[in-house]
């Protein structure tokens, strides 16, 4: 391809601005696609499959409390966020709330539990 008169000016000024602009980006098209690769983490989208994972879960351990015929939760309260449950609200005796500590830990999904059960006093 033959480039003649004034078209050889602009794609000297093409090449030079291209030149400047490699340069200042670092040298290289890595360290440019690295600076401005966007953050997926923020997204809205990933914020709510989140949420609703931590619903998921939470459910998932009240039914598996719930199931256990040996424990009284109906004072129980199941929270779930990224894998950590906390359960907190009381219980008749420490029994109950040791017993209701392993049935959440033993759940599917949950990487570790908060236990803020304390007991209550029944009136006798």
């Amino acid at each position: 391809m033959k480039i003649v008169g004034r078209n050889r000016w602009y794609v000297a000024l093409l090449l030079a601005t291209a030149t400047i602009a490699h340069a200042q980006s670092g040298g290289s098209a890595a360290t440019t696609a690295n600076v401005s690769a966007p953050v997926a983490a923020a997204s809205p989208v990933n914020a709510k499959a989140q949420r609703a994972a931590n619903r998921q879960l939470a459910k998932n351990v009240r039914q598996a409390l719930s199931r256990t015929k040996t424990l009284n939760i109906v004072n129980v309260t199941v929270r779930a966020k990224q894998g950590v449950v906390t359960l907190q609200g009381s219980m008749p005796d420490n029994n109950q709330i040791e017993q209701a500590a392993k049935v959440a830990s033993a759940v599917s999904g949950v990487a570790s539990v908060r236990n803020d059960l304390t007991t209550i006093r029944q009136a006798q």
